[in-house]
């Protein structure tokens, strides 16, 4: 992803690969405390490996059925949040294609799940099984 400095000087991650998320209809799923993301005292920081939400270049290759949402190539996420590669397919643990969305600075859980639903996503339709 391409870092790109925002008007008043902090980084902003620029979407190198579309990206997609399960949820409902109405928007995909906030990341869960303790499972996708480490919080402590409320708040959310870079961890390593990094926590976040889950998203993934290629639907077909997400082991998950259901609604889900795009985020396009070029999108400019919101300042802090990244995301990083993390499927098998870059060597990482995940299922291939596999992305993680996370904090690049400490904020309030709260705060990373309003940027992260407020990313820019758009439904897409859902995914059955094969």
């Amino acid at each position: 992803m391409e870092p790109k400095e925002s008007v008043n000087g902090l980084k902003q991650v620029v979407l190198s690969t579309t990206l997609y998320t399960f949820g409902n209809k109405q928007s995909p799923r906030t990341p869960r405390q303790g499972k996708d993301i480490a919080v402590e005292n409320n708040q959310v920081q870079p961890t390593q490996p990094p926590t976040g939400a889950s998203t993934f270049a290629d639907i077909d290759s997400a082991p998950l059925t259901g609604h889900y949402h795009r985020l396009e190539k070029n999108t400019l996420l919101p300042e802090g949040l990244d995301v990083i590669a993390d499927g098998r397919d870059v060597g990482g643990p995940h299922s291939p294609t596999h992305h993680t969305i996370y904090p690049n600075r400490k904020m309030l859980f709260t705060e990373f799940v309003d940027k992260f639903l407020n990313s820019g996503w758009v439904y897409v339709g859902k995914k059955e099984l094969k």
